[in-house]
């Protein structure tokens, strides 16, 4: 819960600062655009691409499309480049022992060659295994190779529409990096109108009005 609406906040707010970020969307395009209007990104240094015609999103570890992507990310000097999401990227794997893992590296491979090329932050988003909320699907090996691995959750079911609701994101390698939790707090409606999303330590948490005890 709330991957993609902490990364359209970062997107959106490097754009208002005036420095490119790009995302990269093979979900519903149109609706990451639309909440970036909503977060009010400048689209003039927030830049979405869908896949081009012929695009096969398999396609993304071979040497032509990375150098497409570091050719766009050298042109605007990104400072973000974002793609959406992982399991798309990596082809079928095949029946060896190890099949999952081989594209798995290839793609974490291209994406540090983003990286070392540009200088550009990656960030890749993923879905949670349905049945272990703690890893992405495909396993843990996505894990051990990424840098920084981060897990979004809402916190509770306390959205209520006009009131502010709560996301946590917590980092779940903390041998490598030192990141605490943090909470975003979200106002407005998620489905129209202006979204407001600011981070912090904490954030009060609404509170239901309590019913009178009665005595006896």
């Amino acid at each position: 819960n709330g991957k993609s609406l902490a990364l359209d906040k970062a997107l959106a707010d490097l754009s208002r600062s005036e420095q490119h970020a790009l995302l990269w969307d093979w979900e519903d395009t149109s609706m990451e655009v639309d909440r970036l209007a909503r977060l009010g990104a400048d689209f003039d240094y927030a830049h979405v691409f869908a896949p081009r015609d012929g695009d096969n999103i398999f396609d993304f570890s071979t040497h032509g499309f990375i150098n497409r992507v570091i050719a766009t990310v050298e042109h605007y000097d990104a400072k973000l480049v974002i793609f959406n999401p992982f399991t798309l990227l990596v082809p079928p794997a095949g029946n060896e022992a190890d099949a999952w893992n081989v594209p798995v590296k290839r793609v974490v491979n291209a994406c540090r060659k983003i990286i070392a090329e540009t200088g550009a932050s990656v960030v890749v988003t993923d879905h949670q295994e349905n049945v272990d909320a703690e890893h992405a699907q495909g396993g843990k090996s996505k894990k051990a190779l990424a840098d920084l691995y981060i897990r979004v959750t809402r916190a509770g079911a306390d959205y209520v529409p006009g009131r502010p609701y709560h996301f946590h994101m917590v980092n779940l390698k903390q041998a490598r990096e030192y990141l605490p939790p943090m909470t975003a707090e979200v106002s407005g409606d998620h489905q129209s109108g202006p979204l407001r999303v600011k981070w912090g330590g904490q954030f009060e948490r609404p509170v239901e009005p309590q019913q009178p005890v009665g005595t006896f």
